[in-house]
Protein backbone atom coordinates (compact mmCIF):
# COMPACT_ATOMS: atom_id res chain seq x y z
CA UNK A 1 0.00 0.00 0.00
CA UNK A 2 2.53 2.19 0.60
CA UNK A 3 4.59 1.39 -2.05
CA UNK A 4 2.01 2.49 -4.34
CA UNK A 5 1.78 5.70 -2.11
CA UNK A 6 5.05 6.58 -3.10
CA UNK A 7 4.27 5.45 -6.95
CA UNK A 8 1.66 7.82 -7.06
CA UNK A 9 3.13 11.06 -5.63
CA UNK A 10 5.80 10.07 -7.81
CA UNK A 11 4.40 10.32 -10.82
CA UNK A 12 2.36 13.54 -9.69
CA UNK A 13 5.80 14.90 -9.07
CA UNK A 14 6.43 14.34 -12.71
CA UNK A 15 3.81 15.98 -14.13
CA UNK A 16 4.12 18.95 -11.96
CA UNK A 17 8.09 18.96 -13.60
CA UNK A 18 6.72 18.78 -16.65
CA UNK A 19 4.30 21.51 -16.70
CA UNK A 20 6.50 23.89 -15.07
CA UNK A 21 9.07 22.99 -18.35
CA UNK A 22 6.36 23.26 -20.56
CA UNK A 23 3.42 25.87 -19.81
CA UNK A 24 6.39 28.56 -19.82
CA UNK A 25 7.30 27.37 -23.43
CA UNK A 26 3.77 27.15 -24.50
CA UNK A 27 3.29 30.35 -23.14
CA UNK A 28 6.00 32.03 -25.25
CA UNK A 29 4.84 30.71 -28.60
CA UNK A 30 1.62 31.87 -28.39
CA UNK A 31 2.04 35.09 -29.64
CA UNK A 32 4.40 33.38 -32.61
CA UNK A 33 1.58 31.29 -33.18
CA UNK A 34 -1.53 33.87 -32.89
CA UNK A 35 0.69 36.46 -35.38
CA UNK A 36 1.44 33.46 -37.87
CA UNK A 37 -2.37 32.06 -38.16
CA UNK A 38 -3.60 35.88 -38.60
CA UNK A 39 -1.28 36.63 -41.16
CA UNK A 40 -1.95 33.46 -43.15
CA UNK A 41 -5.52 34.41 -42.84
CA UNK A 42 -5.01 37.47 -44.24
CA UNK A 43 -3.16 36.11 -47.31
CA UNK A 44 -6.28 33.65 -47.50
CA UNK A 45 -8.33 36.90 -47.78
CA UNK A 46 -7.20 38.52 -50.66
CA UNK A 47 -4.43 40.37 -48.69
CA UNK A 48 -0.70 39.60 -49.69
CA UNK A 49 0.81 42.60 -48.88
CA UNK A 50 0.03 42.45 -45.22
CA UNK A 51 2.36 41.09 -42.30
CA UNK A 52 1.96 40.49 -39.34
CA UNK A 53 4.12 40.70 -36.19
CA UNK A 54 3.82 39.14 -32.46
CA UNK A 55 3.28 41.18 -29.60
CA UNK A 56 4.97 41.15 -26.34
CA UNK A 57 5.28 37.33 -24.93
CA UNK A 58 2.54 36.23 -23.14
CA UNK A 59 0.03 38.38 -24.86
CA UNK A 60 -2.48 38.01 -27.43
CA UNK A 61 -1.57 41.29 -29.34
CA UNK A 62 -0.41 41.60 -32.82
CA UNK A 63 0.82 44.72 -35.44
CA UNK A 64 0.18 44.07 -38.78
CA UNK A 65 2.60 45.79 -41.10
CA UNK A 66 2.72 45.99 -44.81
CA UNK A 67 1.55 49.12 -47.97
CA UNK A 68 -2.11 48.94 -48.96
CA UNK A 69 -2.74 49.61 -52.35
CA UNK A 70 -5.77 51.80 -51.10
CA UNK A 71 -7.51 52.99 -48.16
CA UNK A 72 -9.99 50.24 -48.20
CA UNK A 73 -7.47 47.51 -48.28
CA UNK A 74 -5.58 49.40 -45.41
CA UNK A 75 -9.00 49.21 -42.74
CA UNK A 76 -9.97 45.50 -44.49
CA UNK A 77 -6.76 44.61 -42.85
CA UNK A 78 -7.04 45.55 -39.37
CA UNK A 79 -10.84 45.03 -38.88
CA UNK A 80 -10.18 41.43 -40.28
CA UNK A 81 -7.22 40.58 -37.93
CA UNK A 82 -9.98 42.18 -35.34
CA UNK A 83 -11.95 40.21 -36.27
CA UNK A 84 -10.20 36.70 -35.16
CA UNK A 85 -11.30 35.59 -31.48
CA UNK A 86 -8.00 34.83 -30.18
CA UNK A 87 -6.34 38.17 -31.13
CA UNK A 88 -7.04 40.89 -28.65
CA UNK A 89 -5.41 44.42 -29.71
CA UNK A 90 -3.64 45.20 -33.01
CA UNK A 91 -1.94 47.58 -33.61
CA UNK A 92 -2.45 49.52 -37.02
CA UNK A 93 1.30 49.57 -38.58
CA UNK A 94 -0.17 50.22 -42.04
CA UNK A 95 0.89 52.44 -45.12
CA UNK A 96 -0.95 53.09 -47.97
CA UNK A 97 0.81 52.63 -51.29
CA UNK A 98 0.08 56.83 -53.24
CA UNK A 99 -0.32 57.03 -56.67
CA UNK A 100 1.67 59.05 -58.40
CA UNK A 101 0.74 60.79 -60.62
CA UNK A 102 -3.19 60.84 -59.87
CA UNK A 103 -4.70 60.00 -63.53
CA UNK A 104 -8.12 59.78 -64.70
CA UNK A 105 -9.42 59.99 -68.27
CA UNK A 106 -13.09 61.14 -69.02
CA UNK A 107 -14.46 59.75 -72.87
CA UNK A 108 -17.51 60.76 -74.08
CA UNK A 109 -18.32 60.11 -77.58
CA UNK A 110 -21.88 61.19 -77.22
CA UNK A 111 -23.35 57.73 -77.19
CA UNK A 112 -21.47 56.12 -74.19
CA UNK A 113 -18.91 56.93 -71.34
CA UNK A 114 -15.75 55.44 -70.24
CA UNK A 115 -13.65 56.52 -66.89
CA UNK A 116 -10.01 55.22 -67.01
CA UNK A 117 -7.85 56.27 -63.57
CA UNK A 118 -8.72 56.55 -60.14
CA UNK A 119 -11.06 57.57 -57.07
CA UNK A 120 -9.94 57.65 -53.52
CA UNK A 121 -11.66 54.62 -52.40
CA UNK A 122 -14.98 52.12 -52.83
CA UNK A 123 -17.23 55.27 -51.07
CA UNK A 124 -16.25 57.58 -53.81
CA UNK A 125 -16.47 55.41 -56.78
CA UNK A 126 -20.14 54.27 -55.86
CA UNK A 127 -21.22 57.61 -55.47
CA UNK A 128 -19.44 58.83 -58.54
CA UNK A 129 -20.81 55.32 -60.05
CA UNK A 130 -24.79 56.72 -58.93
CA UNK A 131 -23.89 59.72 -60.54
CA UNK A 132 -23.53 59.20 -63.77
CA UNK A 133 -26.34 56.49 -63.67
CA UNK A 134 -28.60 59.34 -63.07
CA UNK A 135 -26.73 61.68 -65.88
CA UNK A 136 -26.08 58.97 -68.29
CA UNK A 137 -27.72 56.28 -67.68
CA UNK A 138 -27.09 52.85 -68.83
CA UNK A 139 -23.89 54.29 -71.12
CA UNK A 140 -20.75 54.45 -69.02
CA UNK A 141 -18.35 51.55 -69.23
CA UNK A 142 -16.40 51.82 -65.28
CA UNK A 143 -14.41 48.52 -65.94
CA UNK A 144 -11.18 50.79 -65.68
CA UNK A 145 -12.17 53.07 -62.79
CA UNK A 146 -9.65 51.99 -60.18
CA UNK A 147 -9.45 53.30 -56.05
CA UNK A 148 -6.10 54.63 -54.94
CA UNK A 149 -4.64 57.45 -51.97
CA UNK A 150 -3.09 60.27 -53.29
CA UNK A 151 -6.45 62.16 -55.02
CA UNK A 152 -6.21 66.01 -54.78
CA UNK A 153 -8.46 67.98 -52.89
CA UNK A 154 -12.21 68.06 -54.58
CA UNK A 155 -10.82 65.22 -57.20
CA UNK A 156 -14.25 63.47 -56.97
CA UNK A 157 -16.60 66.47 -56.58
CA UNK A 158 -14.74 67.88 -59.47
CA UNK A 159 -15.71 64.54 -61.40
CA UNK A 160 -19.13 64.68 -60.18
CA UNK A 161 -20.55 68.01 -59.83
CA UNK A 162 -18.36 70.06 -62.80
CA UNK A 163 -16.77 67.75 -65.55
CA UNK A 164 -19.28 65.17 -66.21
CA UNK A 165 -21.94 67.42 -66.18
CA UNK A 166 -20.27 69.87 -68.62
CA UNK A 167 -19.58 66.56 -70.72
CA UNK A 168 -23.18 65.84 -71.09
CA UNK A 169 -24.58 67.63 -73.60
CA UNK A 170 -21.17 67.57 -76.28
CA UNK A 171 -21.01 66.27 -79.53
CA UNK A 172 -17.84 64.22 -77.48
CA UNK A 173 -15.36 65.14 -74.60
CA UNK A 174 -11.63 63.77 -74.30
CA UNK A 175 -11.16 64.93 -70.13
CA UNK A 176 -7.59 63.78 -69.22
CA UNK A 177 -6.52 64.86 -65.57
CA UNK A 178 -3.41 64.55 -64.21
CA UNK A 179 -2.75 65.34 -60.79
CA UNK A 180 -3.77 69.12 -60.60
CA UNK A 181 -3.79 69.88 -64.52
CA UNK A 182 -6.79 69.31 -66.46
CA UNK A 183 -6.97 69.35 -70.27
CA UNK A 184 -11.02 69.37 -71.57
CA UNK A 185 -10.92 68.80 -75.71
CA UNK A 186 -14.18 68.14 -77.32
CA UNK A 187 -16.76 69.18 -79.89
CA UNK A 188 -19.82 70.98 -79.65
CA UNK A 189 -22.77 71.70 -81.66
CA UNK A 190 -22.12 75.67 -81.71
CA UNK A 191 -19.87 78.45 -80.70
CA UNK A 192 -22.44 79.50 -77.90
CA UNK A 193 -22.02 75.99 -76.06
CA UNK A 194 -18.17 76.07 -75.89
CA UNK A 195 -18.05 79.60 -74.56
CA UNK A 196 -20.99 78.84 -72.34
CA UNK A 197 -18.76 75.63 -71.49
CA UNK A 198 -15.48 77.94 -70.67
CA UNK A 199 -17.32 79.89 -68.27
CA UNK A 200 -18.49 77.06 -66.55
CA UNK A 201 -15.13 75.78 -66.21
CA UNK A 202 -13.93 78.93 -64.93
CA UNK A 203 -14.36 78.28 -61.60
CA UNK A 204 -11.88 74.83 -61.33
CA UNK A 205 -8.75 77.33 -61.56
CA UNK A 206 -9.80 78.47 -58.39
CA UNK A 207 -9.60 75.49 -56.62
CA UNK A 208 -5.93 75.64 -57.40
CA UNK A 209 -6.22 73.19 -60.52
CA UNK A 210 -4.70 74.17 -63.94
CA UNK A 211 -6.87 73.97 -67.18
CA UNK A 212 -6.95 74.15 -70.68
CA UNK A 213 -9.87 73.87 -72.81
CA UNK A 214 -9.57 72.47 -76.47
CA UNK A 215 -12.89 73.24 -78.28
CA UNK A 216 -14.23 72.77 -81.67
CA UNK A 217 -17.53 74.27 -82.54
CA UNK A 218 -19.31 72.55 -85.70
CA UNK A 219 -20.50 75.93 -86.51
CA UNK A 220 -17.24 77.24 -86.46
CA UNK A 221 -15.82 78.45 -89.68
CA UNK A 222 -12.68 75.82 -89.61
CA UNK A 223 -15.17 73.15 -89.16
CA UNK A 224 -17.49 74.89 -92.11
CA UNK A 225 -14.69 75.02 -94.90
CA UNK A 226 -13.59 71.07 -94.27
CA UNK A 227 -17.02 70.12 -94.68
CA UNK A 228 -16.93 72.25 -98.06
CA UNK A 229 -13.64 70.90 -99.11
CA UNK A 230 -15.30 67.71 -98.84
CA UNK A 231 -18.55 68.55 -100.25
CA UNK A 232 -16.81 70.18 -103.32
CA UNK A 233 -14.22 67.53 -103.82
CA UNK A 234 -16.65 64.95 -103.95
CA UNK A 235 -18.24 65.59 -106.65
CA UNK A 236 -15.54 66.58 -108.75
CA UNK A 237 -11.55 66.20 -108.80
CA UNK A 238 -8.40 68.16 -109.66
CA UNK A 239 -7.14 66.85 -113.03
CA UNK A 240 -3.87 67.02 -113.98
CA UNK A 241 -1.82 66.02 -117.17
CA UNK A 242 -1.24 62.01 -117.23
CA UNK A 243 1.97 60.95 -115.61
CA UNK A 244 2.55 64.77 -114.54
CA UNK A 245 1.78 67.64 -112.21
CA UNK A 246 0.20 70.21 -114.88
CA UNK A 247 -3.33 70.87 -113.39
CA UNK A 248 -5.79 70.92 -116.61
CA UNK A 249 -7.68 74.25 -117.71
CA UNK A 250 -10.84 72.52 -116.96
CA UNK A 251 -10.33 72.49 -113.13
CA UNK A 252 -9.92 76.14 -112.97
CA UNK A 253 -13.64 76.56 -111.66
CA UNK A 254 -13.30 74.09 -109.24
CA UNK A 255 -10.03 75.09 -107.61
CA UNK A 256 -12.02 79.11 -107.41
CA UNK A 257 -14.35 77.54 -105.61
CA UNK A 258 -11.65 75.61 -103.40
CA UNK A 259 -9.94 79.02 -102.81
CA UNK A 260 -12.97 80.91 -102.27
CA UNK A 261 -13.65 78.60 -99.20
CA UNK A 262 -10.11 78.75 -98.02
CA UNK A 263 -10.43 82.14 -97.79
CA UNK A 264 -13.15 82.32 -95.57
CA UNK A 265 -11.64 80.12 -92.95
CA UNK A 266 -9.19 82.78 -92.44
CA UNK A 267 -7.44 81.93 -89.46
CA UNK A 268 -6.74 77.90 -90.33
CA UNK A 269 -3.85 76.65 -92.40
CA UNK A 270 -4.51 74.22 -94.59
CA UNK A 271 -2.31 71.16 -95.89
CA UNK A 272 -3.03 69.84 -99.46
CA UNK A 273 -2.23 65.97 -99.52
CA UNK A 274 -1.67 64.77 -102.54
CA UNK A 275 -2.69 60.70 -103.50
CA UNK A 276 -1.23 58.64 -106.51
CA UNK A 277 -2.18 55.06 -107.23
CA UNK A 278 0.22 52.07 -106.75
CA UNK A 279 1.28 51.85 -110.53
CA UNK A 280 5.03 53.13 -110.92
CA UNK A 281 7.84 52.92 -108.36
CA UNK A 282 6.90 54.30 -104.76
CA UNK A 283 9.59 56.85 -104.93
CA UNK A 284 8.13 57.98 -108.38
CA UNK A 285 4.67 57.91 -106.57
CA UNK A 286 5.80 60.13 -103.70
CA UNK A 287 7.48 62.66 -105.73
CA UNK A 288 4.63 62.75 -108.54
CA UNK A 289 2.20 63.62 -105.38
CA UNK A 290 3.79 66.09 -103.53
CA UNK A 291 4.41 67.83 -107.02
CA UNK A 292 0.53 67.99 -108.14
CA UNK A 293 0.18 69.45 -104.03
CA UNK A 294 2.40 71.79 -104.68
CA UNK A 295 1.00 72.36 -108.31
CA UNK A 296 -2.51 73.32 -106.39
CA UNK A 297 -0.80 75.41 -103.76
CA UNK A 298 0.36 77.70 -106.18
CA UNK A 299 -2.67 78.11 -108.70
CA UNK A 300 -4.25 78.88 -104.88
CA UNK A 301 -1.74 81.34 -104.41
CA UNK A 302 -1.36 82.91 -107.68
CA UNK A 303 -4.50 82.72 -108.93
CA UNK A 304 -7.13 82.26 -106.10
CA UNK A 305 -5.25 84.89 -103.71
CA UNK A 306 -5.05 82.26 -101.23
CA UNK A 307 -2.36 83.95 -98.60
CA UNK A 308 1.29 81.47 -99.15
CA UNK A 309 1.44 81.25 -94.95
CA UNK A 310 -1.81 79.32 -94.20
CA UNK A 311 -0.76 75.97 -97.21
CA UNK A 312 1.04 73.80 -96.75
CA UNK A 313 1.45 70.47 -98.57
CA UNK A 314 2.95 66.80 -98.20
CA UNK A 315 2.93 63.74 -100.76
CA UNK A 316 1.59 60.42 -99.48
CA UNK A 317 1.72 58.62 -102.89
CA UNK A 318 0.24 55.51 -102.71
CA UNK A 319 0.00 54.92 -99.24
CA UNK A 320 -3.00 55.72 -98.47
CA UNK A 321 -5.65 54.36 -101.36
CA UNK A 322 -9.69 54.83 -100.64
CA UNK A 323 -9.78 51.96 -103.24
CA UNK A 324 -8.70 48.62 -104.08
CA UNK A 325 -5.77 49.48 -107.18
CA UNK A 326 -6.66 46.12 -108.99
CA UNK A 327 -9.34 47.73 -110.63
CA UNK A 328 -9.25 50.69 -113.26
CA UNK A 329 -12.26 52.72 -111.02
CA UNK A 330 -10.39 51.92 -107.69
CA UNK A 331 -7.44 53.10 -109.40
CA UNK A 332 -8.83 56.57 -110.13
CA UNK A 333 -10.21 57.09 -107.31
CA UNK A 334 -6.98 57.00 -105.28
CA UNK A 335 -4.98 59.66 -107.49
CA UNK A 336 -6.60 62.19 -105.49
CA UNK A 337 -6.07 65.98 -103.91
CA UNK A 338 -7.03 66.23 -100.56
CA UNK A 339 -7.46 69.44 -98.59
CA UNK A 340 -7.31 69.19 -94.52
CA UNK A 341 -8.03 71.99 -91.96
CA UNK A 342 -5.64 71.79 -89.67
CA UNK A 343 -6.79 71.89 -85.78
CA UNK A 344 -9.91 70.53 -86.12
Amino acid sequence: MQKAWVIQLAGLMAVLLLMAFTLPRYARALPERIAEHTQQYLHEQGMPWASVQAGQANSRDIAVNGTAPDADAHWQAIDTARSQWYVQRVEDNISTQIIEPYTLHIQWDGKSLSLDGYVSDDEAKSSLAEQIQATFGDKADLTYLQTGAGAPDGWETLIGSTLLKEARPLESASIRMTDKTIRFAGKAATTKQVEALRKALEPIEAQGYNLSVNMVALDSAAVVCQQEFNRLLSQKKIVFASGGSTIDRKSDALLQELADTAIFCADSTVLISGHTDNVGSEENNLKLSEQRAKAVKGWLFNQGGVPLERLKTEGKGAAAPLADNDTEEGRAKNRRIEFIVEGI
